[in-house]
């Protein structure tokens, strides 16, 4: 029976076992994970990274639990390899439980819990020590009976004491919500801040402690409702000498300031690490990165792999020389095959021109004079209708002018700047129209290890889930990733769309507010698609849009957060305002991980400016007929040839995909 990745690892850290997050482990080969998580650095650190960024497999990798396991047991070499007595929590999703007693309350009570949660932890990985090493572990009993007031035999009665106490307050809860009885909350045991006390138990179980610092690892931050998260950030901000923290989390849930008393400040009680930096595809790192996910695959498919030849990844996701076999259509005009392309393309712009027939076919007889690819056919025609000052009077010498530029470029090649930077820019989408054209009913084609990182943006998360979706469509036809020479393009490209399909309706659900988010991103979707498959298309590469952040209402504006925290939008900076020297508007794109749902490309280039009511449409929970009508006017827009006041316009039929098809 062939092996699959899916037995071997998951889409999410939390699901692994021990064992599985040390075999996974990958770090870029600058170590950016490492010098990030800096456990022997004093000081408290958030790490805040969108998903599928590697902040759980970060913090449990870097747990002292896993690397003793990974070394064998070996107190030393764990403690000199982590720098730290490093405790992972993963912070569970149903603390709003204590909103029931109301604010004050449910706080003292949330503190209660959250540090016999750590406590557990805690113990849990001194049993562990204990069991695994052969320590004696009446030093730490002895210890625990100095602030427990309570005598135990072993390790195991601590955690069993701890796990009760915690039950405690979830019994309490249970007879407050469902009987309005509170009298099992006035007796829940108070404790406080043993947690800063826990070095005393590991340095009373080996003096390979001694020189080391507590650093909890808590994970899922975002887990934490605001009120709950500024005790935790309390903690930190009261946290005593060799006790620190780092905690990981989502960027746009992520409270890191507040407590219950005065500001933590970036800089003077935490440090703010961006983790999204280590995947910024325009930083000095995009090279490693590359190669990171180079490593990262290989990693992956070595664990399928029958045997241990060398696994060539560039190579099993095919070239761009396989591509153009497979294609198998250089869209020449003179092939008989791409005639009906050819006609269809010529007597729609004449159809659209609103001047006499004979005109137009002349204006296009002048734009296709020697050329005999459909590619650039479709560049003149861009370059035609976006040309400066295009009125009725000038149209037949702006078609001579294209046509002689495409000629110089045929000739001169790169040293042609013009027609060079417009062939650059619009290539990518005008093949994405030619091809659709072509195969309307096919899959939209995403293929190629550089695909891969560009669509993935380098995330490991969304990788594996790449993966995953492309070996459930090899295995569809009894193949494998090794079954032959590389990848075929139609299983890369289904396996592309049931990722982002995946992404998009699976790995988001949280609630309403992430379809409201969702329904957003449908709309933006749509804007996008309608760019890409327009006549006139916009020299920006439709991923990106830009619009005046401040321009949002109230629930807008909420929506839009949401569209970030859940990665479906991506924030990529600012851009000074088209319009207004002295403002700046943000910039985000939609997470390329979503491109195949709207046969959108890979990477963008530049963006799209909206105005203050589309944006307030995309972004509404409602309104849904008023942006229909507000896209159905900038369809008409990007599709019209000449627009005259005196000039009656019809716009060119689209060509692009209906939404519908593609999801």
């Amino acid at each position: 029976m062939k092996r699959t990745l899916s037995d071997y690892s998951s889409l999410r850290a939390a699901e692994y076992n021990d064992s599985q997050i040390n075999a996974a482990w990958l770090d870029t080969r600058q170590q950016s994970f490492r010098e990030k998580l800096s456990l022997s650095a004093l000081g408290s650190r958030y790490l805040l990274g969108a998903k599928g960024t590697g902040k759980t497999h970060l913090l449990r990798y870097f747990s002292l639990k896993v690397a003793l396991k990974r070394n064998s047991y070996d107190l030393k070499i764990s403690l000199n390899e982590l720098g730290a007595i490093s405790i992972y929590l993963r912070l569970p999703n149903d603390l709003s439980k204590f909103d029931h007693l109301g604010r004050d309350q449910g706080k003292i009570i949330f503190k209660v819990y959250f540090e016999l949660l750590i406590l557990r932890s805690t113990f849990d990985l001194i049993d562990n020590i204990c069991s695994e090493s052969n320590i004696n572990d009446s030093a730490v009993c002895e210890v625990a009976e100095k602030y427990f007031n309570k005598k135990f035999e072993n390790v195991s009665y601590i955690l069993e004491y701890i796990n009760n106490q915690a039950n405690n307050i979830d019994e309490a809860l249970k007879y407050s919500i469902l009987y309005d009885d509170d009298s099992n909350i006035k007796n829940i045991t108070i404790i406080n801040n043993i947690i800063f006390r826990t070095k005393e138990f590991f340095n009373s179980l080996s003096e390979d402690f001694f020189n080391y610092n507590v650093v909890y690892l808590f994970d899922e931050f975002e887990n934490v409702n605001n009120d709950y998260k500024k005790i935790i950030n309390e903690f930190v901000r009261m946290g005593e000498p060799g006790y620190f923290f780092r905690i990981a989390g989502r960027k746009e849930s992520a409270v890191t300031s507040q407590t219950l008393n005065e500001k933590n400040k970036d800089g003077n009680e935490f440090i703010l690490i961006d983790l999204d930096v280590i995947y910024n595809q325009n930083s000095k790192q995009a090279k490693e990165l590359r190669l990171f996910i180079l490593d990262f695959v290989e990693k992956h498919l070595r664990l399928i792999a029958s045997d241990n030849s060398k696994i060539d990844v560039e190579k099993i996701f095919g070239t761009d020389e396989d591509f153009s076999k497979y294609l198998n259509n250089d869209y020449s005009i003179s092939k008989e095959k791409n005639m009906k392309l050819y006609n269809y393309i010529k007597n729609s712009f004449i159809r659209a021109l609103p001047i006499s027939k004979k005109i137009s076919a002349e204006i296009f007889s002048i734009l296709s004079n020697g050329v005999d690819s459909l590619l650039f056919l479709k560049l003149n025609i861009i370059r035609f209708l976006k040309s400066k000052k295009i009125n009725e009077n000038n149209l037949l010498s702006l078609a001579a002018k294209v046509n002689f530029e495409y000629k110089s470029y045929l000739e001169l090649g790169s040293k042609e700047k013009s027609y060079y930077t417009a062939l650059n820019h619009y290539k990518s989408d005008i093949m994405s129209q030619l091809y659709y054209m072509e195969n309307p009913q096919r899959v939209p084609l995403y293929y190629g290890f550089e695909t891969l990182c560009q669509l993935t943006s380098y995330n490991p998360r969304n990788v594996l889930n790449v993966l995953y979706k492309i070996e459930n469509q090899l295995k569809f036809n009894n193949k494998d990733f090794f079954s032959e020479d590389y990848i075929c393009f139609e299983a890369q490209s289904r396996g592309f769309r049931e990722a982002a399909k995946h992404f998009f309706n699976e790995d988001t659900s949280y609630g309403s507010i992430s379809m409201q988010a969702k329904q957003a991103i449908e709309k933006i979707g749509s804007y996008l698609q309608a760019a890409r498959f327009s006549l006139k298309i916009p020299e920006s590469s439709p991923l990106a849009i830009s619009f005046a952040e401040a321009d949002l209402d109230e629930n807008c504006n909420k929506i839009f957060k949401a569209c970030i925290e859940f990665s479906l939008l991506q924030n990529i900076g600012k851009r000074n305002d088209r319009n207004l020297t002295n403002k700046q508007n943000i910039k985000v794109r939609l997470n390329p991980m979503l491109s195949p749902l709207w046969y959108l490309p890979a990477v963008y280039r530049g963006d799209l400016s909206l105005s203050n009511k589309l944006v307030n449409l995309m972004f509404s929970q409602s309104n849904m007929d008023e942006f229909d009508k507000e896209l159905k006017q900038v369809k008409v827009k990007w599709n019209t040839i000449l627009n005259k006041k005196n000039i009656i316009v019809d716009p060119i039929k689209e060509d692009s995909p209906k939404q519908g098809e593609l999801f």
